[in-house]
């Protein structure tokens, strides 16, 4: 195609009408673009608006959570807090509760112990009157049974042993002079032989030893007997009148003539005697004392073949320990 039949586009003219509906298409055009800006950053706009809400609601609901649990946990607080309150006073109530119980116990306690203590000084003053009338009524019986007793030793002395027995019972209930002197009295009238010391001739001397239980007796039988009466008198003092024992001879020391007189020495250990055959002799009268006199004059034992001729079989012991065997 040739130069001239190509349009020109700045020698180009365009009617009027042409030009308006151009134009009013680029402003449409225009209109549109900046409506669809317009909308690009409104809905822009609004999404920021709901992402803004959804944060803002979200908050909202966390808060909202947040308060409910506060108000849960203040609540169960107070619950708590109340409970506790109500446990304290309870344990308070508890306290004084047991406070006046124990002080209640405490009071009991003290008034129990202080009736007690009236009740064991009753007693005792009871048992101290109980005593005293039984101590009155056993004095009054003695002194009766003493009277008694003394009314028949002296009314009817064929009836000795009951004054005697009667005397006995009032010294039993109270020891007092009236049972002593009717029991003296008694027995001044109820003589008791304890021994009989027998001689073949008169006695003329006795006399005890010091500590009372050995005699000695001098005789016109020209002897002096030393007598163990410690079994005698024992029976005697228990009571046994069934009849005299006879005691036990236990040493005869010969004179030529009567003998007048014997004693025992301060020990016991020796007696002496005098005799009408004008001589006045010490003796050694106890057995073991006149053992050991007669070992301490020996020089030796007896040989075994001695002690077989006189003894026997019976297994041969030193007759005197201080000495040797007999050869």
């Amino acid at each position: 195609m040739a130069d001239t039949d190509l349009p020109n586009p700045e020698s180009t003219e365009h009617h009027p009408d042409e030009l308006s509906a151009l134009e009013r298409e680029a402003q449409r055009q225009r209109e549109l673009e900046a409506a669809r800006k317009l909308a690009e950053v409104e809905k822009q706009a609004a999404s920021r608006l709901r992402a803004r809400n959804r944060i803002i609601t979200a908050i909202g609901a966390i808060a909202l959570i947040a308060a409910v649990v506060a108000v849960f946990f203040a609540y169960s607080a107070n619950r708590n807090l109340g409970a506790a309150q109500d446990a304290n006073t309870q344990a308070a109530q508890n306290l004084s509760a047991a406070q006046t119980a124990n002080t209640q116990s405490a009071q009991n306690l003290n008034a129990a112990n202080r009736n007690a203590a009236t009740a064991e000084a009753a007693s005792t003053e009871a048992a101290a009157n109980l005593e005293e009338a039984l101590r009155q009524t056993n004095l009054a019986r003695a002194r009766q049974l003493a009277a008694q007793a003394q009314q028949i030793i002296d009314r009817q002395p064929d009836q000795l042993p009951r004054a005697v027995l009667l005397a006995v019972e009032s010294l039993r209930r109270h020891p007092e002079s009236a049972g002593n002197q009717a029991l003296g009295n008694g027995l001044d009238l109820l003589p008791i032989e304890a021994a009989r010391l027998m001689h073949d001739g008169p006695v003329i001397a006795v006399a005890f030893s010091p500590d009372g239980k050995w005699v000695v007796s001098g005789s016109s039988d020209t002897t002096a007997r030393v007598w163990d009466i410690s079994a005698s008198l024992r029976e005697a003092s228990l009571g046994d009148n069934a009849g005299a024992a006879t005691g036990a001879e236990v040493a005869r020391l010969t004179h030529d003539n009567d003998v007048n007189t014997v004693a025992f020495s301060p020990d016991g250990k020796w007696v002496i005697s005098g005799s009408g055959d004008g001589t006045a002799r010490v003796w050694l009268w106890r057995a073991e004392d006149l053992i050991d006199l007669a070992c301490s004059r020996l020089t030796r034992n007896l040989t075994q073949a001695e002690w077989r001729q006189y003894l026997g079989d019976e297994p041969y012991r030193k007759t005197c320990e201080n000495l040797p065997e007999g050869e």
